[in-house]
């Protein structure tokens, strides 16, 4: 017995020591308002994509809140800001009211390095995701967000490595600084149309991502947004500032509408010409 405890002990230590090589030497670094384009991201093969042998969620479809004891909170007249996580359960589903009152912001770094976390639904009501919510939430691999929010602060996901897809709520108008940065798994994602600007490193390192539809709204992308992401093809509309922006980074992408564009180029030739009010 004394034996099995002795290396469960020296396992434990064994991974979490893995774990700080992968990702210690870019903690602090990586989640700094001041990071600058020295900054390297680790070698690809320090960091692994999703096995069956980490946490993984045991009820990700819960639907029934977490009790208001399960979380740190601040009450600002009828508002709510959770700023902390103190429960035991990974897959977490936050309250719409808490003491009567609104959730309606998931405070700064609420969740941050929070292991155990593997799923999260945030309630309809929340408007905003601060600075590093849930940055290194190491195994977060789902989250819901509602349509009601409309800003997600620098950082908020990054290094959430097991995170494989997320949307976006349409309200959104700008991606922040390093929001997906180190979301290793994260595979494919659509920016809805009103977002504006894209921040400095945003999806950097996201090796595992293969496609990002960005729309015509997108009229600004900060340094090193997609660096590292040796798989992607961007999907935009052409002649866009994202269609100039892929072809001066030499990033690979695909042309929407080009069907609908030829097809509206011969339907105003026609109309022009008067051909479908001609009898012949």
């Amino acid at each position: 017995m004394a034996k099995h405890k002795l290396f469960c002990a020296i396992l434990t230590v064994s991974v979490t020591a893995m774990m700080a090589s992968c990702v210690g030497n870019v903690d602090a670094a990586f989640y700094s308002s001041t990071l600058t384009p020295s900054y390297t991201p680790p070698p690809d093969n320090t960091i692994p994509l999703i096995s069956t042998g980490w946490p993984r969620p045991t009820n990700p479809d819960r639907t029934e809140p977490n009790p208001a004891s399960d979380f740190l909170y601040e009450i600002k007249g009828n508002s709510v800001t959770i700023t902390g996580y103190v429960g035991r359960d990974g897959d977490v589903v936050i309250p719409d009211k808490i003491e009567g009152k609104s959730v309606t912001c998931i405070g700064k770094e609420a969740f941050s390095g929070t292991s155990r976390l593997t799923t999260i639904k945030l309630p309809n009501g929340v408007t905003s995701i601060e600075e590093g919510a849930f940055y290194y939430c190491f195994f977060l691999e789902r989250i819901t967000i509602p349509e009601s929010v409309k800003s997600i602060g620098d950082y908020a996901f990054g290094l959430c490595m097991f995170l494989t897809d997320i949307t976006i709520p349409k309200g959104l108008t700008k991606i922040g600084n390093g929001v997906f940065a180190n979301c290793v798994n994260l595979r494919s994602i659509t920016i809805p149309n009103g977002v504006r600007s894209i921040g400095d490193y945003a999806f950097t390192h996201c090796r595992a991502l293969t496609s990002i539809t960005i729309p015509s709204s997108v009229k600004s992308i900060g340094d090193h947004a997609f660096a590292r992401c040796p798989n992607l093809t961007v999907t935009c509309s052409p002649n866009s500032y994202v269609h100039q922006y892929c072809v001066e980074n030499n990033i690979k992408f695909q042309l929407t509408q080009g069907r609908h564009c030829l097809m509206e180029f011969f339907l105003n030739v026609f109309n022009k010409l008067n051909i479908f009010n001609k009898t012949f």
